[in-house]
């Protein structure tokens, strides 16, 4: 195994996540997704431009498409949630102290902890025994920063960063 790519037992757990390889109607042999997916694990960790991907992998044009392809399908939101990475509480220090990101986040179902700023003039009451999990949070964005195309943001959509971030994430839940 190499460096960017899935053990045996990481690979098990995902690939019946993905597509099916070939579709029914047939056609050209498809890229295997094992090796596609080497291919876009190797573009997240190093930041690689696609067209300087090594030739093991296949042609660059494939890998990219095939990971467009399965960001705009939400293949990597999929996987996460198998995961179960879709909590409903958010956890922020004071720097996202917001009335309308708290209002947004109940509007959809779910549960701030954010504490207020002490200008704050409505301060909210804070669940200050969840805060504490915090950490959990900032230990997580330290391991997804391990991606080079993660921490660096060579992305300038935020499409194209959402589907990064997950694959991040992803990567630290097999790990």
């Amino acid at each position: 195994m190499r460096r960017h790519e899935l053990t045996e037992s990481q690979w098990n757990r995902i690939r019946d996540l993905l597509p099916p390889e070939r579709k029914a109607q047939g056609g050209s042999p498809a890229k295997d997704n094992r090796m596609v997916m080497h291919g876009i694990l190797y573009w997240l960790n190093t930041g690689v431009a696609w067209r300087d991907l090594p030739e093991r992998f296949g042609p660059w044009q494939s890998i990219y498409t095939r990971y467009r392809r399965w960001t705009w399908q939400g293949i990597w939101e999929n996987i996460l949630a198998y995961f179960d990475l879709t909590g409903k509480t958010v956890i922020c220090d004071k720097g996202y102290d917001s009335d309308k990101l708290v209002s947004y986040i109940i509007r959809r179902g779910g549960y701030a902890i954010i504490p207020s700023r002490c200008t704050s003039t409505h301060p909210r009451e804070t669940d200050w025994h969840v805060y504490k999990e915090r950490h959990l949070v900032e230990n997580l964005f330290l391991k997804m920063k391990n991606r080079r195309r993660f921490a660096t943001r060579y992305e300038k959509s935020a499409t194209s960063f959402f589907a990064v971030s997950l694959l991040a994430a992803i990567l630290v839940w097999l790990s």
